[in-house]
């Protein structure tokens, strides 16, 4: 891959490091995030900055059931009447 970029669910932090990351939430947000770790301190807690790369529009969950009611009701006007006809 070109400029040796790793996808991870999760990374063990370096101090100096940065690292970018995509977070989204369906309905709420969606964007893509640098994080610079400053410090780590003994206790394993850290100390980072963080600058919003990108914000997009917010995914929408699709509601299947709904979907699927639509769809049968798009299906059954397609079923001819045979009494009205």
């Amino acid at each position: 891959m070109p400029g040796n970029l790793t996808f991870a669910q999760s990374v063990s932090v370096v101090v100096g490091n940065t690292y970018l990351v995509r977070a989204f939430n369906c309905g709420k947000g969606d964007g893509i995030f640098a994080i610079k770790v400053h410090l780590k301190d003994i206790d394993g807690s850290i100390i980072i900055s963080v600058k919003t790369i990108k914000t997009f529009e917010p995914p929408q969950a699709k509601n299947i059931a709904s979907t699927e009611q639509t769809q049968k009701q798009e299906n059954s006007s397609k079923t001819p009447d045979y009494e009205t006809l």
